[in-house]
C-alpha cells in the first residue's frame, strides 16, 4: 500500500498595510511517480490555463493594433504629401485626416483592451484554490487536515491524502 499527500498552501486575504502577496501552490509527494506526475502537469495546465487563453487575445490585438498603425501612417503620408502649406485642404485630403484620426482612436481602444486582458491574466488565490480541491478530487485525495499561521495575514496549509494498491 502506498501513500501520496498533497498540500495546498494559500493566502487569500491580505490587510490593508501589509507587504504581502495572495498565492496559492499545490505541492504533491509520494512514491508513486505516475500519480505525483500527472496532478503535477494538471496543475501547471489548470494554473496557466487563463493566462495562455489572454496571451492569444493580446497576440491578436497587438497583430490589429500593427495594421492599424500602418494604415494610419499611410493616410497621414498621402495628406502630407497632396497639401500644400499655403492652401486649404478638399475634401478627399480632409477624409484621409479624419480617417487617420479615426485609426488612431481605434488604435487607443485597442490599447486600452490589452491593458484590461493584462491585468487579469492570472486567477485568483480563491480561484486556485477551487481549482486545486477540484484536481485532488477527481484524482482521489481525501482533506485530512487543515491548519493557519500567522495572526492577521493568515498563511493556511491544507494535507491531502491519497491511498492507493
Amino acid at each position: 500500500m502506498y501513500t501520496t499527500i498533497a498540500t495546498i498552501k494559500y493566502r487569500d486575504y491580505v490587510p490593508h498595510g501589509w507587504v504581502a502577496t495572495e498565492f496559492c501552490d499545490l505541492e504533491v509527494m509520494g512514491v508513486r511517480d505516475s500519480i505525483v506526475k500527472s496532478v503535477d502537469n494538471e496543475w501547471h495546465a489548470v494554473k496557466f490555463e487563463k493566462y495562455d487563453k489572454i496571451k492569444e487575445q493580446i497576440a491578436t490585438l497587438e497583430a490589429q493594433k500593427v495594421l492599424l498603425n500602418a494604415e494610419a501612417a499611410e493616410l497621414d503620408a498621402k495628406y502630407k504629401s497632396s497639401k500644400k502649406w499655403y492652401r486649404f485642404a478638399n475634401a478627399t485630403e480632409k477624409s484621409w485626416k479624419n480617417s487617420a484620426a479615426m485609426k488612431r482612436s481605434e488604435i487607443y481602444k485597442i490599447d486600452s483592451q490589452i491593458q484590461a486582458l493584462d491585468n487579469d491574466k492570472f486567477f485568483t488565490a480563491s480561484e486556485l484554490k477551487r481549482k486545486a480541491h477540484d484536481l485532488l478530487v477527481r484524482h482521489g485525495f481525501v482533506l485530512i487536515n487543515t491548519s493557519s499561521a500567522g495572526d492577521e495575514c493568515v498563511t493556511h496549509t491544507e494535507v491531502w491524502h491519497k491511498t492507493s494498491d
